[in-house]
């Protein structure tokens, strides 16, 4: 077994998750948006490539645990991601609609 595989495979969804909220912090707006929603699933797909091609005995099942665990967290934070999302989109569209306030259009005076 190669023991720098198992490593990378044991580590690899705490470091996704490193990389994750240190490129959410240095985004703003819509960068972070999307960093937040694409780093773990690109986080999921390499660690999930790792285990494939990782010959893993069964005392070496370490790794497949911590994904497991990493995935079933997935499934409770991108729902609350989601929500978050539509909230913060909501302000955003309300804050717009106040400072763009349509007011009615004077109209002309007669002239006498």
């Amino acid at each position: 077994m190669n023991t720098n595989l198992y490593l990378i495979g044991f580590f690899f969804p705490v470091i996704g998750l490193a990389i994750t909220i240190t490129l959410a912090i240095f985004f703003q707006g819509l960068k972070r948006w999307i960093v937040l929603f694409v780093a773990p699933l690109a986080t999921v797909l390499v660690t999930f490539l790792f285990i494939r091609y990782g010959d893993y005995g069964m005392g070496a099942l370490i790794p497949v645990i911590l994904t497991t665990f990493f995935v079933m967290g997935l499934m409770i934070y991108y729902p609350v991601l989601i929500v978050w999302a539509i909230v913060a989109w909501r302000k955003n569209k309300k804050k717009i609609n106040s400072d763009n306030s349509d007011l009615p259009i004077p109209k002309p005076q007669e002239q006498q």
